[in-house]
């Protein structure tokens, strides 16, 4: 007899805990479905962006050509300036 009643107190515990975890799954999805955060509002901010490019006359090759139509050393292609503020 001994061994029946422990095995309907593991058996009630077991129901009980399943109850418990189907509970707290359901109730859980339910708050999370009704609850209202309000209206959100994005704001975005821009800055004032001003830019210039000027890019170099090159020949076939791509080496970049002075106003003469020499080829330049050292010269960075194409040449970019932002004087905006951001």
């Amino acid at each position: 007899m001994n061994k029946e009643r422990r095995h309907g107190l593991e058996l009630a515990a077991l129901l009980l805990a399943l109850v418990l975890m189907i509970g707290c799954a359901i109730g859980g999805t339910l708050a999370w479905l009704i609850a209202d955060t309000g209206p959100v509002t994005n704001t975005f901010t821009y800055g004032n962006i001003d830019l210039t490019l000027d890019e170099t006359k090159v020949n076939l090759n791509g080496d970049p050509l002075d106003g003469d139509g020499n080829p330049v050393e050292g010269c960075e292609d194409p040449a970019r300036t932002n004087t905006g503020n951001k």
